[in-house]
């Protein structure tokens, strides 16, 4: 992955209640897309297919490519300075089997806003960014994770890309392939510059009476929340016709509001006896409620209802 050097400013920026330097990120949700042709204009690509932080459905394009991706981070504490904090890759080396995953401390990260380096418009809310290394203002950027004004999570889309290139003789004959690719995955925040960015290297090669030229380009799409478990765990609960749905996994209740609420309200909990349990806010586009009340103390196990002002949107039952 190359590195860029960037001169970053001083900000502190806010999320749905929360400074997004006081959190942890987490991988939600992945997709894989798969483009095919012989020219940067005509690629196709194949339906997606959802990839998950062991990414065990990941396309490996070439033996000897090195993917390197970004599934987690600890955020907190970098909204005013670069500090060296963990961070998690799903990585495949050289050759190897399959991905490992490993935390590391060995990288310096930082919330920036205002517009992002790349002049991608619509992220100049904020985004993170991945130092190898800091000196000053001076900053080797290693990657940068950021959010869209209309989209509630993070992104980020990793690239590879192959060439196949079949020689002919001038009689038609073939005279071998050889294939080419990227020792190690690309990165960037939009996926069609990702694409150019890519086959923009070989862009001198084209098929002609001599040569016939196959390109296979692979995005994958990963998006990025605080909520500790992937939004896809959810699914597994039960949705109203409203799309009110709530799932617990440990002592956490991840619930989806549905339809016709606003991500900015906040919504409230309550109790079988209609007492306020916990007013809930969204992250993401997902509201949390740690099983706590509004004074700290444990909550029970029992059935819950969540309203947005006098309207119940759902129950669900809680189980400590």
């Amino acid at each position: 992955m190359n590195k860029i050097i960037v001169l970053t400013g001083l900000c502190v920026a806010t999320w749905a209640g929360a400074k997004v330097c006081e959190q942890s990120y987490h991988m939600q949700e992945g997709t894989q897309y798969i483009l095919t042709g012989n020219a940067q204009g005509t690629m196709h690509a194949a339906a997606g297919t959802k990839v998950d932080k062991p990414m065990g459905a990941v396309t490996l394009l070439h033996d000897t490519t090195e993917y390197k991706m970004i599934t987690d981070w600890n955020g907190s504490g970098t909204c005013d300075t670069w500090v060296k904090k963990e961070v998690t890759f799903a990585t495949r080396k050289k050759a190897a089997k399959a991905f490992t995953s490993a935390p590391t401390s060995d990288y310096f990260l930082k919330i920036n806003d205002g517009e992002f380096m790349f002049k991608k418009p619509g992220w100049n809310e904020y985004w993170f960014g991945f130092a190898s290394k800091v000196n000053g203002d001076t900053v080797a950027l290693y990657d940068a994770i950021g959010k869209f004004k209309d989209k509630p999570m993070l992104v980020m889309w990793y690239g590879n890309a192959t060439m196949k290139r079949t020689l002919y003789s001038t009689t038609g004959a073939s005279k071998g392939s050889f294939t080419h690719f990227y020792p190690e995955l690309t990165s960037h925040p939009d996926s069609a510059a990702l694409v150019k960015v890519l086959l923009d290297t070989w862009k001198d090669y084209g098929n002609s009476d001599t040569q016939k030229v196959d390109f296979t380009v692979q995005l994958v799409k990963l998006m990025y929340d605080s909520l500790p478990t992937p939004i896809s765990g959810i699914k597994s609960a039960k949705a109203s016709q409203s799309g009110f749905q709530a799932s617990q996994n440990g002592g956490m209740v991840l619930i989806k509001a549905g339809a016709n609420v606003s991500g900015s309200e906040p919504l409230s909990l309550y109790g079988m006896m209609g007492n306020k349990v916990a007013s809930l806010h969204q992250t993401g586009y997902l509201y949390q409620w740690n099983g706590k009340t509004a004074v700290g103390a444990d909550a029970p196990t029992g059935v819950y209802f969540v309203q947005s002002g006098n309207r119940v949107l759902g129950k669900f039952f809680y189980s400590r």
